[in-house]
C-alpha cells in the first residue's frame, strides 16, 4: 500500500490540462524500468509545487542543488510519485517509458488541442523560447528524438504553416549528438504558436513564454 494518495486516474483520459504536463514528462519527467514510480524535476520551482496540486498528490517534494562544472548552480525540486496506472496511462498515452531519452516516440493523440497542449509541455520542459537580438525576433527551439520532433514538425507545419517555399527541417542539435534533435520556429510562425496556446488555459511557465506574450 502507498504512503501517499494521487489521483490515479489523472492520466487516463486526454485533457488539455493532462496533455500539457505529458508533455513536460516526456522531456524533463523519467519512469523507471523496475518500479512503477513516475518523476519529475525542474528548476522552476514553483512549477513542480503546481504539478503537484494538479495530480492531488498527498506527497513531499524533494529539494536537489545542482552544480556544473564544480559549480553551485540553481536548486531544483523533484518530486516521485509510485503508481502503476500511471505507468501504464503515460506508455498508453504518451509513449513514456523507461529510459526513453534516446527512444521516445510521438503521443497518441489527434486534437488540435491536445497537440498544442503537448507541445507547450516539451518548449517547458527541454525546450526554449529565445529572444534573437539580430531580428528582434522570438525563436521557439523544440529538442528531442528524430522521430518525436519529425512528428512535431508536421503539426507545426498544420498549425502555423511556412508562408515560403520550404520550411525547416529537423537537425541534429550538435554534430557531435546522434541522438538529440532540434527544430525550431521563428518570427510570425512563434507568435502565431502563442495565439494557439493562450486561449486553451495551459499551465506554461511564464518566464518562458512572457517573451512572446509582448509581441
Amino acid at each position: 500500500m502507498n504512503k501517499y494518495s494521487v489521483n490515479e486516474e489523472y492520466f487516463s483520459i486526454l485533457t488539455i490540462e493532462n496533455c500539457y504536463w505529458g508533455g513536460l514528462l516526456a522531456s524533463d519527467g523519467w519512469v523507471e524500468s523496475n518500479r512503477d514510480r513516475v518523476g519529475l524535476q525542474l528548476s522552476d520551482t514553483t512549477h513542480v509545487d503546481l504539478f503537484k496540486s494538479s495530480v492531488q498528490y498527498t506527497g513531499p517534494i524533494g529539494k536537489r542543488q545542482n552544480y556544473k562544472d564544480g559549480i553551485k548552480g540553481k536548486e531544483s525540486k523533484y518530486i516521485s510519485i509510485v503508481s502503476s496506472k500511471w505507468k501504464e496511462d503515460l506508455k498508453r498515452n504518451f509513449n513514456i517509458i523507461p529510459n526513453k531519452t534516446y527512444t521516445l516516440e510521438p503521443p497518441n493523440l489527434n486534437k488540435i488541442e491536445y497537440v498544442v497542449s503537448y507541445l507547450v509541455g516539451l518548449i517547458d520542459g527541454d525546450g526554449s523560447v529565445i529572444n534573437h537580438k539580430a531580428t528582434g525576433g522570438v525563436i521557439i527551439r523544440f529538442l528531442g528524438t528524430e522521430s518525436l520532433l519529425e512528428w512535431v514538425r508536421r503539426w507545426i507545419n498544420l498549425l502555423v504553416p511556412s508562408k515560403g517555399t520550404t520550411s525547416a527541417k529537423v537537425k541534429r542539435h550538435k554534430p557531435e549528438c546522434e541522438t538529440l534533435y532540434r527544430y525550431e520556429i521563428a518570427g510570425r510562425r512563434s507568435s502565431e504558436f502563442f495565439e494557439l496556446v493562450n486561449p486553451l488555459g495551459v499551465p506554461y511557465m511564464k518566464i518562458k513564454w512572457d517573451k512572446l506574450a509582448s509581441f
